[in-house]
This record gives C-alpha cells, structure tokens and sequence, in this order.
C-alpha cells in the first residue's frame, strides 16, 4: 500500500481515468446515435449479416421497403425473402462473392415484401473481416429501385416486339445522323445490303458508296432532317442478290441522338415492280407502234374505198335509182363510220403508251380546246356550256382536252328535247380536284352507270345514236393514267353528271 501522502493523488488519476472513460462512452454513444439519425434519415436499407448470412442488424427502413419490422428480420436470411427460384440464384451468386472475400457489387435482386408485393433491391455491401482475415459478415445498403427495374423491363419487352416486328419486315431500316452516319441498321434479308452490318453501323455515307452516290444520300438525308418532310427516291444498288431497284423514304426522328439530328431511312426492294413496269412500257411501246400502223394500214383503204365511193355517187348520179342511191349511202356511212371507229381506237390505245409529259395544266385552256373541236356541233345544237372558275391540275393537257371534248361530245348525243346545258365546275379535296360536267339530257340508269366506261358498250336508248363506244373507255383510261377516277350520277330523265378527280400536283 502507498503511503498517506500518496493515496489522494491515485484516487485523483482514478478518477480523471473515470472521466475519460466515461468521456469515450458518451462519444461513442453520441457516433452511434448520429449513425441512427442518418440511417434513419435516408430511404435505403442498411443492415449488416453474421458469417451464416443471418441479419444481425437492421435499419428500420426496412420497414417502409418490404413491410417487415426490424425484429421480423433479425436472425433471418436475406434468401428468406425471396421466392425459391430468385433465392437459389442469389445465394450461389452471393457463395461466388463470399468465397473470394469481395464486395457486393450492384446485385440486383427481387424480394417478396410481407404482403406478397415484388420489390426489386440494389445490393451493396462490404466483407467484415477478423484479425485473422476470416469473413465474419457482409455489412451493406440495399436501395429501392423497383419502379427503375420494372420500366427497363417493360423497355425490353417493348424492344423484343419491336425487334419481332423488324425481322418481319421485307425493307431495309437505317438511322443515319446529320453527318452521315449510320447510328444503326436492320433488315431481315442481309443479302439485300450493300455491306454487311457490322461494317456499316458506325460508318459514314461517304466512307461506303461513290462519291456521286453519297452525295445523292446526302442530300436526301439533309433535306429530310431540314424541312421535316418525307423525302423519296429510287435508286439502283448492287447486293449480294444482284442489281437491284429500291425505294427509299427518309423521314426526320424528331428526338437528337447523341446530340446530334438524325432521321431514319427506310429502303424497300422494288425489283419485281420495276422489271414489270419496264416490260409494261415496251409492250406500250410495242402497242402503240402496232396501232399507228395499224391506223395506217386500214384507214388508207377506208380513204380509198369512201373516195372511189363518192366519185362513183356523183358519175352515176343521173342513172341512179332511190334504192340504188340509198344502198350507196349506206355503204359510204359504214365505211365512214369504220374509219372514225379505226381513229377512236387509235386514240384510246395511245393513252398512257406513248412519253406524254405531265405538267402544270390550266384546266381552263384544256376546256377551250375541247370546246373549239366541238363548235360546229355546238351550235348546231344550240348548246350552252357554264364553266365556273376552273384549277390548275397536275396532267398533260391534250389528254385533258380529249376528256373534256368526249364529254361534252356525250352530252350533245345523248341530249333531251331541251337545249342543251353543260355545267363544269371544280372543287378542292385535299390534295386533288374534283371536276364535275353536269348536263341536262336523258340520264343513264344505275344498273349503267358502270358499264359505259367499258369499250363498245352504249347506254341503251330509244333512238339509235351515232358513236363508236369507246368514248367513256377513253374517259376513264386517260383518268386513270392521270392517278384519279371516273364516275357518273344520273337518274334518267334528269340529266347526268360525270365526276372525276385530277392531281393538284405532282405529290
């Protein structure tokens, strides 16, 4: 034992040992509260597991993410919590991590709350480790990201289906950017590519075609993402299937990528339409020729024939009896009739066979060529025609002239025992015309109105009327060729009003 002297001094140092212990206590304690606050604080999970993988401690935000209290938790695994497949997957995972002592690292993985709800949490986590370096537990956070998980989830099935449809799809599909790049590219049919798809993602235009070629993408591609319009063309390419023709439709993607505009283009094969349009148009070429000599080769006869007729008319003039004379007219009108009807097949095999040139047409000026071809007829019938302010269309206008003039033709032929009244008029429909010829003369029935735009057929009336049949044929061919159709409204006795529509423009 000390002596006296001594013993005020060790009981002093006892107690400042006291104090300070006590001090550390309090600090301690004050660090473990500041860890509760801020657990508490924030909205993820913190919790901390033995080497068995059992909760030894738990933030109560468990609570708020899976329904389960803190005790419910203590002393139960984090496999406890799931469904038995997504347990057996995430605790062989989770063996992987623990046998090598690393970290958990971003594991995903969907928990059964207390209801039964499916939450998906975000694990991360530590190994803790004794002096010796043996894993005695995994101390770490899991964070919510349900709403996150199930959004890419439903994105991935989106892009499954779209994927799906894609790979149905007979086209070629490209994104290309403002610089002429290619952000992507898909096609079901790889042989309809000009290089293969790894070579092309990533690859500017003009690092694959020619220069000329390039430029005409370009351009297209530009012109898409600058006015926001569809842009088209057509255009030849050689692919691993051969020469081919495509059609192609670039549209402007109205979201950037990558921060810059892009606009996808969409490429369809057309080579079957095209070789059938190229074979039309020589068998139109074949036709046409046919049909001029053919023209030719019969109304020359028919010339000789009606002329030799009349010389022969006038030379026996004073010893022709009225059975004779009329058996002469007769044979004269027929060959007359023969050669207007070779002429009327001749127009209507021309119609869409020969190069004719579309333009802009004032429909006006096409009116007024029809109705000088017709004046004498006109005015022998003592017709009237009303033309309302007429369009400019989209079509050639000497066609749109022989519309008008077998139009018009039909409504003096077909006339009541009025005077005849021709209205035309038009109206705006969107993108095309409608051209209306009203008259006033005997109507066609319904059961009619069809067949008279087929060759040789007549309306049936109660007088024989003069005409080839081919007129309304000729009508709707040209009609047709324009892009637009032909009909008629009538009712008998009340007149008839043949309707068609015409292209505003060349769109």
């Amino acid at each position: 034992m000390g002596s006296a002297s001594t013993q005020p001094l060790q009981v002093q140092a006892l107690r400042k040992r006291v104090a300070e212990f006590e001090a550390q206590l309090k600090e301690r304690d004050l660090g473990v509260q500041r860890f509760q606050d801020l657990t508490s604080a924030l909205v993820d999970w913190f919790w901390e597991i033995d080497h068995e993988g059992r909760y030894t401690y738990t933030s109560g935000r468990v609570f708020d993410l899976l329904g389960y209290t803190p005790e419910e938790v203590l002393g139960r695994r984090p496999f406890d919590l799931m469904d038995s497949e997504t347990a057996h997957e995430v605790e062989a995972r989770f063996e992987e991590i623990a046998a090598r002592r690393d970290p958990i690292v971003n594991l995903v993985n969907w928990n059964l709350g207390k209801e039964g709800q499916r939450v998906c949490l975000l694990t991360n986590g530590v190994p803790i480790l004794d002096n010796d370096g043996e894993l005695r537990g995994y101390r770490g956070v899991d964070q919510d990201i349900t709403a996150t998980q199930e959004n890419a989830e439903r994105l991935a099935i989106s892009e499954q289906r779209l994927r799906a449809v894609l790979d149905t799809l007979p086209d070629v599909l490209l994104i290309v950017d403002e610089d002429g790049r290619y952000l992507e590219a898909h096609t079901a049919d790889h042989r309809l590519l000009y290089k293969p798809l790894e070579e092309i993602r990533g690859t500017r235009i003009d690092e694959i075609y020619s220069p000329q070629r390039a430029a005409l993408f370009l351009s297209v591609v530009r012109d898409a993402i600058a006015s926001g319009t569809l842009q088209r063309l057509e255009y030849e390419l050689d692919v691993p299937l051969g020469r081919r023709w495509f059609e192609g439709r670039c549209l402007r993607i109205e979201q950037t990528l990558h921060g810059k505009q892009a606009a996808v283009f969409v490429a369809r094969d057309i080579t079957d339409r095209k070789l059938a349009e190229f074979d039309l148009a020589r068998s139109n070429r074949d036709l046409a020729q046919f049909a001029a000599i053919a023209s030719h080769d019969l109304r020359e006869p028919l010339r000789t024939i009606g002329g030799h007729l009349g010389l022969l008319e006038r030379h026996l003039d004073e010893h022709l009896d009225e059975e004779s004379r009329e058996l002469l007219s007769t044979v004269l009108e027929g060959a007359q009739r023969m050669n207007r009807l070779v002429g009327d097949l001749l127009a209507f095999s021309r119609v869409g066979s020969t190069e004719s040139p579309l333009a802009a047409v004032e429909l006006g000026d096409a009116l007024e060529l029809a109705r000088a071809a017709l004046r004498t007829a006109l005015d022998e019938n003592d017709a009237t025609i009303d033309s309302h302010e007429l369009p400019c269309v989209w079509g050639n206008e000497a066609q749109l002239a022989q519309l008008l003039q077998n139009l018009l033709a039909n409504a003096l032929k077909f006339r009541s025992a009025d005077a005849p009244k021709i209205t035309v008029s038009a109206k705006a429909q969107g993108e095309q015309w409608i051209i209306r010829v009203q008259d006033n003369g005997l109507g066609v029935e319904v059961g009619q109105q069809e067949r008279i735009f087929e060759a040789f057929v007549r309306a049936p009336t109660k007088e024989q009327r003069p005409g080839s049949g081919i007129g309304l044929a000729i009508c709707r061919k040209i009609v047709e060729h324009h892009g637009g159709r032909i009909w008629v409204d009538s009712q008998p006795g009340a007149g008839s009003c043949f309707v068609f529509t015409l292209r505003a423009s060349p769109g």
